[in-house]
């Protein structure tokens, strides 16, 4: 085993070591004890039939930190909300923008301004948030933060409780749910394409529940509401086409596109930058002087 030693080599030059024993049968051998549920894909244009008339929503979100290099003390979040209508060819993307001042967690007032986003489309069929429901990386935080994310994802629950069906999809999951290596790392030999696991709770949150789904060469995680668990057979139906749809087979398209949205380029953040200049800049700085 490579890990814990030290070796006296570039890492370059070690990588065929690990990459052996990734490939060997330490993991390989491991045998979930966990249900296996799948998918099933009859035909190219099965993900068309299952999302005709569907009503389906994107949200995703993006940043722009605080222009210290301008002299700016504030920074804003950005989301964008794509709402599509498979089948009819009708879609709308909405923006809300939020500018945060620097005391503030940009993070926490990103998440929050997406969960509210996502409220505002309750009468959809399926709402998708790239993103964890689960808020374990609030850890990492200092408690009031912390409290905080926790705080508004519980509203987010209650407040969606027997709606939309909604989605929380996280493409490369570090979670250790189930095992102590990642698990999605032990899962991609245990699932099959179009497999997805048995919906758990998480261990942090109790109210929100996951599944591994195995969809190309990916192991994706995809959280739900408790309320949600009985009814996998319906929505996973959805997650998977709607990855089918996306340009890499892995990724929800509404996801894609709503991410290509979102993002604040670096072109709109030195013109943003520019604008609002120093002069403005020196006059926050003085402001905060006079608290």
């Amino acid at each position: 085993m490579p890990f814990d030693r030290v070796l006296n080599s570039r890492v370059i030059e070690t990588v065929y070591e690990v990459k052996r024993f990734l490939d060997s049968e330490s993991y390989e051998d491991v045998k979930p004890e966990i249900e296996r549920l799948r998918v099933e894909v009859d035909s190219e244009n099965w993900k068309f039939e299952v999302l005709r008339d569907v009503r389906v929503v994107g949200v995703d979100g993006s940043q722009l930190r605080y222009l210290k290099e301008f002299g700016v003390p504030f920074g804003a979040v950005q989301v964008a909300k794509l709402i599509l209508i498979h089948g009819k060819g009708e879609y709308r993307v909405d923006y809300r923008t939020k500018w945060v001042e620097s005391d503030k967690s940009l993070d926490l007032e990103r998440f929050e301004l997406e969960l509210k986003t996502m409220l505002e489309e309750l009468e959809s069929d399926i709402l998708f948030f790239d993103g964890s429901f689960s808020v374990s990386f609030a850890n990492q935080y200092r408690k009031d933060i912390r409290d905080r994310y926790f705080q508004l994802i519980s509203e987010f629950l209650e407040k969606s409780k027997n709606r939309a069906f909604v989605v929380g999809f996280i493409d490369r999951s570090y979670s250790k749910d189930l095992f102590r290596p990642y698990d999605s790392f032990i899962l991609k030999n245990y699932l099959r394409n179009f497999e997805y696991t048995e919906p758990m709770p998480c261990t942090e949150l109790n109210d929100v529940f996951f599944s591994y789904l195995k969809i190309g060469n990916s192991v994706v995680r995809v959280e739900f509401p408790k309320w949600m668990a009985g009814m996998h057979d319906v929505f996973m139906r959805y997650v998977v086409a709607e990855c089918l749809l996306g340009s890499t087979r892995q990724y929800p398209y509404v996801l894609e596109r709503a991410h290509m949205y979102a993002v604040i380029s670096e072109r709109e953040r030195e013109i943003i930058g520019k604008m609002i200049g120093r002069e403005i800049s020196y006059k926050w700085m003085a402001k905060y002087l006079r608290r």
